[in-house]
């Protein structure tokens, strides 16, 4: 239900007749990150070793926006991107695009179901990896970093004529996760009457033929509904863009989690 909560909003709002708009060049791009090498997961500290399977591919998304001076968003399927990552992608991006600092934002999903990256939450798996499995760790995070900017830069190239359009929906399945008791915190679980922040912010380009290329949406909510299941995937925020680029063939959607920590999938647990 969550995934047809926001696919049919997002579905409602591109359909509008009358919208307010502001035409740029947009451009947008992705690339598959699913390892294809066994790799420790960020995200939970219980897993006995390397994942064991694939649920879904995990991806890499860039949106660029403008013209002389554009703005680039990466949304990467991932738990955490550290700045050494990002120090190097902006590197490439100003060589080839004269990109700086606060022209790009790599975004994380916060998916727990995505490979440890080299610097990101150490503390996971501290005293507990062999040199091979650090090798892999630290052959996955430069190889991240390179499609990073592969699909930052096919962004930035494939930028066309293209009308940019916002709204605001609603969706529900996010609960506040810090449960209080007594007035202190008893742990992760779900606190009902907790405050969470509901709404669905999207943004859409068009091309000037009018059709969608790329579909931006933001819920603040933890990519945790799979739980430490040891296997690859991009929980709800990855099936998010698999359902939203269904409804509009040949768009990219990049979903992005905002201010999410309080905040847990509803119910959770299992695929």
């Amino acid at each position: 239900m969550r995934l047809l909560s926001i696919a049919a909003f997002v579905l409602h709002f591109i359909c509008l007749a009358n919208f307010a708009h502001s035409k740029t060049l947009v451009g947008v791009a992705k690339t598959d990150i699913t390892p294809t090498h066994p790799v420790l997961l960020a995200g939970y500290g219980g897993r006995p070793g390397e994942h064991v399977g694939v649920d879904q591919s995990i991806w890499a998304r860039s949106l660029a926006i403008g013209d002389a001076t554009p703005v680039v968003l990466i949304a990467v399927d991932n738990c955490g991107v550290p700045a050494h990552v990002t120090h190097a992608v902006l590197a490439e991006l100003k060589v080839s695009h004269a990109i700086s600092k606060s022209q790009l934002v790599i975004s994380s999903t916060h998916t727990h179901n995505a490979p440890a990256l080299r610097g990101y939450a150490p503390i996971v798996w501290a005293g507990r990896t062999t040199d091979a499995q650090e090798q892999r760790v630290d052959r996955y995070t430069l190889w991240l970093t390179e499609q990073l900017i592969k699909t930052a830069r096919a962004a930035l190239d494939s930028r066309q004529p293209a009308s940019l359009s916002w709204g605001q929906g609603f969706v529900d399945f996010g609960g506040n996760r810090r449960v209080i008791s007594d007035g202190k915190w008893a742990g992760f679980g779900f606190q009902q009457n907790g405050p969470v922040d509901h709404s669905l912010p999207v943004m859409v380009a068009r091309n000037s033929g009018g059709n969608v290329i790329a579909v931006w949406t933001n819920y603040a909510c933890h990519c945790t509904t799979v739980g430490g299941r040891n296997h690859i995937g991009g929980d709800w925020a990855g099936n998010s863009n698999l359902a939203i680029e269904k409804l509009f063939s040949g768009a990219i959607a990049l979903t992005t989690i905002g201010c999410g920590a309080d905040v847990g999938p509803q119910p959770s647990g299992n695929m």
